[in-house]
């Protein structure tokens, strides 16, 4: 039966205005998830559902090893990830042994798919285009001074990314392990970086709800190492940037949230047609091509249940 497709959840970029306004609003989340399948898994969820119309969520240590990636891929029906494991190397060199750790991976609805492009991902850094606006997920290393070189290059890796689209808005979020409210020796490079690249602190412009982003409570830590940043070209286009701190949450960081304007003249995101409905009396061909087992059980089993049974 044919039927026009309605979109079971709100689309990620709502229109900006009538007439011909050629601004959308994009909402961003960044959460570090202190491992996917244990504390982040029930506040994601929610992040991907329908009332907070997310386009975009940035995630930090999922924990994921090579093998385990497919949990974060097929998260939600209505978000695509892009990332890779944290493991990576570590497993290439031999048995992991400990606990898991690390990976960045960014979530994108799929609303915004048609107008999305993958850039660049690494154990650490994910980098996409939506739109005109690149988007940058960060997870740089603890401050210990025998890290700072690895954040060092993970800026010049971004950096060569920035300087490939020129004429481009860029959003960059994740957690620092750093507090950017701050100058010093660790906090330099990365304010040095804003700078060249012309990025803004979001927290300057728009003050969040409360004063830390990483917490324990048994004892009595509480720091703001989690930020996004964006272009001079965005400044005026921020609409909200607040900490999520009403979400149930077990993870030691809160989720931050950032709304923007988006410039969407050249590019207007196309939500995809549903599958075709499956027709029982369609004539099923096995010599169409070589297929993957499961689809050929899956056939078989559809024969033996429709037309044996």
């Amino acid at each position: 039966m044919a039927s026009n497709f309605t979109p079971l959840v709100p689309p990620a970029v709502s229109s900006g205005g009538g007439g011909g306004s050629s601004l959308a609003t994009l909402n961003i989340a960044s959460y570090n998830l202190a491992g996917l399948d244990g504390q982040g898994n029930i506040l994601l969820s929610e992040l991907c559902s329908a009332n907070l119309k997310m386009g975009v969520i940035l995630v930090q240590e999922h924990w994921l090893s090579p093998d385990r990636m497919a949990h974060i891929q097929n998260f939600d029906p209505f978000f695509t990830a892009f990332g890779i494991s944290g493991m990576e190397e570590k497993i290439s060199t031999g048995i992991l042994k400990g606990r898991p750790f690390g990976g960045a991976a960014i979530l994108v609805h799929r609303s915004l798919m048609a107008v999305t492009a993958s850039l660049l991902n690494t154990e650490r850094v994910n980098i996409i285009s939506v739109c005109n606006t690149i988007i940058i997920n960060v997870y740089c290393p603890t401050k210990d001074i025998s890290n700072r070189p690895i954040t060092a290059s993970l800026l010049i890796e971004i950096g060569s990314i920035i300087e490939m689209f020129p004429n481009f808005d860029i959003v960059m979020g994740g957690d620092f392990n750093m507090d950017l409210r701050e100058r010093t020796p660790l906090t330099n490079p990365v304010h040095d970086f804003r700078k060249k690249y012309k990025l803004n602190l979001c927290y300057d412009e728009i003050k969040t709800n409360c004063d830390y982003t990483f917490f324990r409570e048994s004892l009595g830590q509480k720091t703001m190492i989690d930020f996004f940043l964006c272009s001079d070209s965005l400044k005026s286009k921020l609409l909200e940037h607040v900490m999520l701190d009403n979400l149930i949450n077990y993870s030691d960081h809160l989720p931050l949230f950032l709304g923007l304007s988006v410039d969407i003249t050249n590019a207007i995101p196309i939500l995809p047609p549903p599958p075709p409905p499956i027709c029982r009396k369609y004539p099923i061909n096995v010599l169409d091509g070589i297929l993957p087992i499961s689809i050929m059980y899956t056939r078989i089993m559809f024969v033996f249940r429709y037309y044996l049974l």
